[in-house]
């Protein structure tokens, strides 16, 4: 292991490109330093794109905050495949769960202009554009972190950024721009709704088996 350091403070984006100089393997994965993954994280995930010829994968994985304790103890569903198409409508991806094949996808560098709590999406859409798709896997192997006070915890900011990122970072025209910005709209509610009904039946299932003990 080898620890790379910056002078000052410059943000994820200058860190992971100063770790995609220095790197030379073969797989490339990002841990932000507020995530955890569990130790057979990376072994887990190299055996299985390995034996699937796979260019991307990302995985499951749990929320917990900044106690330590997890928000819910479910693991957040991900989608069986992504595409290009897919992410621009609805980032799906944790950057601390992903992980590309660095000989498929080429060399590749986090563009400063992308918009700080947009770069792990502008990210991944740069790596679907030279594969076809990236495979979900299902497992459980990271663990994200909420921070109260976030950027992404501000609807009101992340829908402003969200614009600006169709607009300006990716120059999409102003009716591209509404449409993808309305599907984002609709389906970040959608998703956040089904995962709290998840939440609930699982609540109850507890309750109901806790209850029959005794």
């Amino acid at each position: 292991m080898k620890l790379l350091e910056t002078e000052v403070n410059s943000g994820p984006m200058i860190a992971r490109n100063r770790g995609l100089d220095a790197a030379a393997g073969k797989y490339i994965a990002f841990l932000d330093f507020d995530d955890l993954w569990p130790a057979d994280k990376l072994e887990k995930q190299i055996t299985f794109m390995k034996k699937n010829n796979l260019a991307m994968t990302y995985t499951g994985y749990k929320k917990f905050y900044d106690d330590g304790s997890l928000k819910s103890g479910l693991t957040v569903p991900v989608p069986l495949k992504i595409t290009y198409d897919m992410i621009i409508k609805s980032n799906s991806v944790i950057i601390s769960t992903a992980m590309y094949d660095r000989d498929k996808i080429g060399e590749l560098r986090q563009d400063l202009n992308a918009p700080l709590s947009k770069d792990d999406m502008h990210f991944w859409l740069s790596v679907l554009e030279r594969c076809s798709y990236g495979i979900g896997i299902k497992d459980d192997l990271c663990r994200f972190r909420i921070h109260k006070g976030s950027i992404t915890n501000n609807k009101m900011k992340v829908a402003k950024i969200h614009w600006k990122f169709f607009r300006e970072t990716m120059n999409l025209s102003v009716i591209r721009s509404v449409y993808y910005y309305f599907i984002y709209s609709v389906k970040r509610p959608c998703k956040n709704i089904f995962f709290k009904k998840s939440i609930i039946k699982k609540s109850r299932y507890m309750n109901k088996k806790n209850s029959s003990e005794y």
